[in-house]
């Protein structure tokens, strides 16, 4: 499954640095307050085993993506 270069770099240093068990996967992070409901619910359809993080920002503006994108994830069946 494909991870956005600037998210496969940061998750490459940090397993490189953490003592302890660290996600295989994060998502989302070179997309902080532009994430869709539609790329998350694709790319968990997509996932295998492990443990894999996605990384939200939502704030309390209005037109939000992420805030948005969390509230629509909540309804959607996966």
């Amino acid at each position: 499954m494909w991870m956005p270069a600037a998210d496969w770099l940061w998750m490459k240093s940090r397993r490189r640095h953490c003592p302890y068990r660290c996600s295989d996967t994060l998502w989302g992070l070179g997309r902080t307050f532009r994430m869709q409901a539609k790329e998350v619910a694709d790319a968990t359809r997509g996932l295998g085993s492990g443990l894999h993080e996605f990384y939200f920002h939502p704030r309390s503006i209005d037109n939000d993506a992420d805030t948005q994108c969390l509230l629509e994830l909540k309804t959607c069946a996966f």
